[in-house]
């Protein structure tokens, strides 16, 4: 442990200074090993006074004034010499051990010296005593058990006994020369004679341990001569040479001089210690010009005066460490704290100051003290500090480091690169240097101090401003916002603690921005290389850093810096935090990792290359990446990194992380494939690995990602986007987009603009609703996608079913057999390969069929609609919007009543529920009426007629010819076609001449125009012949027959389509029939009807009479308004009606006149008569009549 005035040696930048505790003050640790337990208290300059506590504990001494005194001494010869009081001391022991013994005369000049040692630093004079007269210390020798010397201390009346043990093991006896042992006893022994106890309570025969026994710290031979404890436990190391102490130490110094005042005379002119020392007179141990090789001095020097002092190891080739500070120690001759200087003790008439040092050809430190001091180097690579004073520093040969901490000081480097340090100083230096012999200066509060032969200087703490000279400087500004400025030569540049600003000038410089404090970061930097290859490193705090134009290095390191590096092949790293890199023109290297740690760095930086073929690389963080022009190498390392597309041939490795791959900036259409890894536009082409992110323009570009997961964001300009495998995201932004997730969960979003979701490429059929907006769902053929903001999609090769919302929508159903629903809006469907079903909802829509037999659908129709498919343009369709049909083959009604009209082609036709109208057209169609009373009209063609649930028609009305139809019949040749006709109950036939029949069910059968053969066959039955000479079968397929042919039938002559059915009566007055199985008579009246529904009556062969075999069946004849007279066969009262109530002025059976004939019962009204056969008025009755 090196205990008081050790110098701190830790600083390695020329910050050299003394320990905190100041003079005497302080343990530093850094000198050594620390004792296991260090004693409590710790003397140092300011408590030195305590030490009489210590080292004068009695209080003893033989003067009580002060003032110094003057003792005499004395060799005896004899031991009857000795006073009486003393004669103890030299009382035989034993027969085999000396009593006494006289100092013969080396060992009395050695014992002189010693005294001298004592009276140079105190006021204390030794005289030889006179004969005869009693001496206050006596020196003689003779034989004791313990310890090599022994004093009997003050002993104002029988004077002190100083005895050398003969015997002494540590031969003390024969080594009282200076260097020797038994000088050292000499030096102890007289500082007990003069009053001086040992520091602790110990003392000779008792065994003892500094840990144990030292009171105070500082109780080691490095300290005090009084101590029994060697000083390695205060941080002396010999480090193997070879040495003894050979003064007093600085403690003992004190202390005698506070008892008897210091003694100011001791070389107090111009002394050199040391080598080429001078003015010591007798103190020939200051002298080191002929010490012997590997032993060096272990020694405490005193001065009293003089202005010039030196201590000079110019012959030291060891690196030594000096200090003149009172009371400090010095580290010479390879040896740790060996010299020292004494305590300033105060009060005297000058100081206990050396002015001087000079080193010597090691690597010397030198601390000079307040005063004004010449220091001096000599070789090696030394530190010198001039401290406070006005100093004269001179390095000598080597690498010095000089530094001026107070007062006007004056340096000369010397020979080498030599650095001179403001480090110490709180203000603001103007700091210029020179070369050759002209001095530079340094300008602080109005002082100037000159620097000659200096290249390097170290900063003060304030702002700086440094400007080297024509050679290679190293300038470091230290604390504050500095200035430097390197002008020629190779430079290096520090910027330190604080905003500094560094500007390197010509030459290849390195500048460094600055370093952490232990209090704050280093500031924000501005670093300028200038002309030549620079190296630039921004350090801590946010810098700037410029390149020139030529080969620089640049890195930003910690902090968020900018680095620019203009022309030049460059290298230019961002280092620690999120840095903006910009490379010029040259082929560059651009990356984020940092020259300390060699490895990634972390920050989110931007790195830019130029002209030229660039190589970036991104590090840990988040990092935008551009090469700018020329075919660039673009790495983006970990984190999720951005490489942005520029103008060239580039190579682009995204690295770790989700990487993106951005040329937003761009308006040229761009064509990106992750999975081929390339992309390109125009003459730009980039090789991409491991990017998973494409940032578009505003171009119409083909984006397509690989099976990874991919996030692919098209920009402004109408843009096709495939994600192929994996989950991606996939974001339209604006413009009209095509978007296709592919396999995989997708976010489909097409943002602004009218945007696509394509499932083309899917492995199976899709299911996709438009109104599932932002959720996700299950597409079955192509994973669970989320779509947003999409107007449009298109199916797969599959069977799709493809879903819109409320807006207007496209919908293309692609290959396979599709589903389309446009819901709301107005929506553009197309069906594509396959045969679709197209359903537009409201709006105004396009339901566009395509390739293969496609159907319209209205199957979600708010009302009925009408649809025909030979309408030319967009056509109203009443209960679903106004739809444009385009290659539509098919058509499906609502839940409500329908007209759906086929045209020239195959169509299908189907009317759902409702009662709804269907007509085939020509081609051969498929008409399917499903629930509720339909009316189908196959048209030509062979047509399926299929009236499903309800009471259904087949209508023939536009037949160009009769027509045959049978209910009962499967597939028939009706003169359309050959027609298969299921689950229809009612016929209506053509203009021509038709055959009709019905079925067992109850037929309703309209002959229309022409001369028709009607068959009701079974069921109850309603037969209208309408226009024509009609053949009317009512039973199983037998006919009336008679020899004149039937009149015709008063056919329809109204508009009202939901009246299209034949009318009875004289007037044609449009009378509609409601009832079952009739045959109604001609409008001249002269054709008598016959009805029955259980087919088995006869038609008797008499003129133009009808009769019908009896039978059973609920028949009805109805009469208008004048239907003249007529004749009913087979009319059974109580089961069939006779109906007038088409007929406003009967309304009552009495308004009728019914006589009897022969043939039956005549009923008259006005000039109208009806004769029913073989009844009679006695079998009518009042319910046979409906009026």
């Amino acid at each position: 442990m090196a205990i008081g005035m050790m110098r701190d040696r830790s600083a390695d930048d020329g910050n050299l200074r003394r320990s905190e505790g100041g003079h005497g003050g302080g343990i530093d640790l850094s000198g050594g090993p620390a004792p296991a337990e260090a004693p409590a208290q710790n003397i140092g300059e300011n408590n030195l006074p305590d030490l009489l506590d210590y080292l004068n504990e009695s209080g003893d001494k033989w003067t009580n004034d002060g003032t110094g005194v003057t003792l005499t001494v004395d060799f005896p010869g004899l031991a009857s010499d000795l006073p009486d009081g003393l004669q103890p001391y030299a009382a035989p022991l034993n027969q085999f051990q000396v009593a006494f013994a006289p100092f013969d005369q080396p060992r009395i000049d050695a014992a002189m010296l010693a005294l001298q040692q004592w009276g140079e630093v105190a006021n204390i004079d030794f005289e030889f005593a006179d004969p005869g007269e009693d001496a206050n210390i006596y020196f003689f020798g003779r034989s004791f058990t313990d310890g090599g010397a022994f004093s009997s201390g003050i002993d104002e009346t029988n004077g002190s006994a100083i005895r050398m043990n003969v015997d002494d093991p540590g031969n003390g006896w024969n080594t009282m020369a200076p260097g020797g042992a038994g000088y050292h006893y000499l030096l102890h022994e007289i500082g007990h004679s003069l009053g001086l106890s040992h520091p602790g309570d110990y003392d000779v025969g008792v065994e003892v341990t500094y840990d144990d026994d030292a009171l105070y710290a500082q109780d080691t031979t490095m300290h005090t001569i009084m101590s029994y404890f060697g000083g390695e436990n205060t941080g002396f190391d010999a480090n193997g040479h070879a040495t003894n102490l050979i003064t007093l130490r600085a403690h003992d110094m004190y202390v005698i001089q506070q008892m008897y005042g210091a003694n100011w005379e001791t070389r107090n002119t111009d002394t050199v210690y040391g080598y080429n020392a001078s003015g010591l007179g007798n103190a020939s141990y200051y002298d080191f010009t002929n010490l012997a090789d590997h032993f060096g001095p272990q020694l405490t020097i005193w001065d009293g005066g003089g202005d010039n002092d030196w201590l000079d190891l110019s012959g030291d080739y060891h690196d030594s460490w000096i200090d003149l500070a009172p009371g400090a120690f010095s580290s010479t001759h390879g040896m740790d704290n060996n010299l020292s200087l004494a305590f300033d003790p105060g009060g005297g008439p000058g100081t206990m100051y050396i002015e001087n040092a000079r080193g010597g050809s090691g690597d010397d430190t030198i601390y000079g003290n307040e005063l004004d001091n010449i220091l001096e180097g000599l070789g090696g690579r030394d530190l010198i500090n001039g401290l406070a004073g006005d100093d004269s520093l001179y390095g000598g040969n080597g690498n010095d480091t000089l530094v001026g901490e107070g007062g006007t000081d004056f340096f000369d480097g010397g020979n080498g690169v030599d650095t001179v340090s403001y480090a110490y100083s709180a203000g603001s230096w103007d700091i210029v240097l020179a070369t050759g012999f002209v001095a530079g200066t340094a300008t602080a509060g109005g002082g100037v101090e000159s620097l000659l032969r200096i290249e390097n200087v170290i900063g003060a703490h304030g702002d700086d401003s440094i400007t080297g000279s024509s050679v290679a400087n190293t300038l470091d500004g230290n604390d504050g916002n500095d200035t430097l400025a390197g002008v020629d030569g190779d430079d290096l540049l520090i910027g330190g603690r604080d905003d500094d600003s560094l500007l390197g000038g010509a030459g290849d410089d390195s500048l460094i921005g600055g370093r952490k404090s232990n209090s704050a970061q280093s500031g924000d930097d501005s670093l300028r290389g200038g002309a030549g290859d620079d190296t630039a490193r921004g350090g801590d705090g946010d810098d700037s850093l410029w390149g020139g134009a030529d080969d620089d290095v640049l890195e930003g390191d910690d902090g968020h810096d900018t680095v620019y590096g203009n022309a030049g092949d460059d290298t230019l790293r961002g280092g620690k935090g999120d840095d903006y890199v910009s490379a010029g023109d040259g082929d560059d290297y651009i990356a984020s990792v940092s020259f300390s740690g060699g490895g990634m760095e972390d920050g989110d930086d931007t790195l830019l290359g130029g002209r030229g073929d660039d190589t970036v690389v991104g590090g840990y963080g988040d990092d935008v990446l551009n090469g700018n022009q020329g075919n660039d190498e673009l790495k983006g390392g970990y984190g999720n990194d951005t490489v942005v597309a520029s103008a060239g041939n580039d190579t682009v490795m995204g690295g770790n992380g989700s990487d993106t791959y951005d040329f937003a900036w761009s308006d040229s259409d761009w064509h990106v494939d992750l999975l081929a890894g390339g992309a390109g536009s125009g003459s730009s082409f980039a090789t991409l690995a491991n990017v998973e992110v494409i940032r578009a323009g505003s171009g119409g570009d083909d984006i397509n990602g690989d099976h990874e997961v991919n996030t692919l964001i098209a920009g402004s300009g109408n843009d096709s986007v495939d994600g192929a495998g994996g989950d991606d995201v996939l974001l339209g932004e604006a413009g009209s987009d095509t978007l296709k997730g592919g396999a995989g969960d997708d976010i489909v979003s097409g943002g602004t603009g009218i945007d696509t979701a394509s499932y083309v490429g899917a492995s199976g059929g899709v299911s996709v609703d438009l109104m599932l907006d932002n959720v996700a769902q299950n597409t079955f053929g192509a994973g669970v996608d989320t779509l947003i903001d999409i107007e449009r999609l298109q199916g797969s090769n599959f069977a799709d079913i493809l879903s819109g919302n409320d807006e207007g929508n496209w919908l293309s159903g692609y290959g396979g057999d599709d589903w389309l629903f446009g819901r709301g809006g107005d929506d553009w469907l197309r069906g594509g390969h396959g045969d679709d079903l197209l359903e537009g909802g409201t709006g105004t829509n396009i339901l566009q069929g395509d390739e293969g037999v496609d159907t319209a659908s209205y199957f979600f129709a708010t009302g009925g609609v009408i649809v025909d498919l030979t309408a030319e343009g967009a056509q109203d369709t009443q209960g679903a919007g106004t739809d444009l049909l385009l290659g539509i083959e098919n058509l499906i009604g609502s839940f409500h009543a329908d007209f759906l009209t086929g045209d020239e082609g195959n169509n299908r036709l189907t009317g759902g529920e409702g009662n709804d109208i269907l007509s085939g057209g020509e081609g051969n169609d498929s008409l399917i009426g499903g629930e509720d009373n339909d009316v189908l009209i196959g048209g030509l063609g062979n047509d399926y007629i299929d009236g499903g649930a309800g009471i259904d028609w087949a209508y023939f009305t536009g037949a160009p010819g009769g027509v045959e139809v049978d209910l009962r019949a499967g597939a028939q040749s009706t003169g359309l076609g050959t027609d298969q006709i299921v689950n229809v109950e009612n016929l209506y036939g053509s203009l021509g001449d038709d055959d009709l029949r019905g079925d067992d069910n109850a037929n309703e059968i309209w002959g229309s125009n022409g001369d028709d053969t009607i068959y009701g066959a079974g069921g109850d039955d309603t037969i209208r012949g309408d226009g024509g000479d009609d053949q009317i079968y009512i039973g199983a397929d037998e006919p009336f027959s008679a020899p004149d042919d039937l009149l015709p039938v008063q056919p329809v002559t109204d508009d009202d389509f939901d009246l299209m059915r034949a009318r009875v009566g004289g007037d044609g007055d449009g009378t509609q029939l409601l009832t079952s199985d009739m045959v109604y008579r001609s409008p001249d009246g002269s054709l008598a009807i016959l009805a029955d529904g259980d087919g088995q009556h006869a038609l008797p062969t008499v003129g133009d009479e009808l009769e019908a075999p009896a039978g059973s069946g609920a028949d009805t004849v109805q009469f208008t308004n004048n239907w003249g007279d007529d004749e009913v066969h087979g009319f059974s009262a109580g089961v069939d009606k006779l109906d007038f109530t088409l007929i406003g002025a009967i309304d009552d059976v009495i308004d009728l006149t019914i006589t009897n004939t022969v043939e039956g019962a005549l009923i008259s009204y006005g000039s109208n008569s009806v004769l029913l056969h073989g009844v009679f008025q006695s079998d009518l009755s009042d319910s046979d009549f409906l009026v």
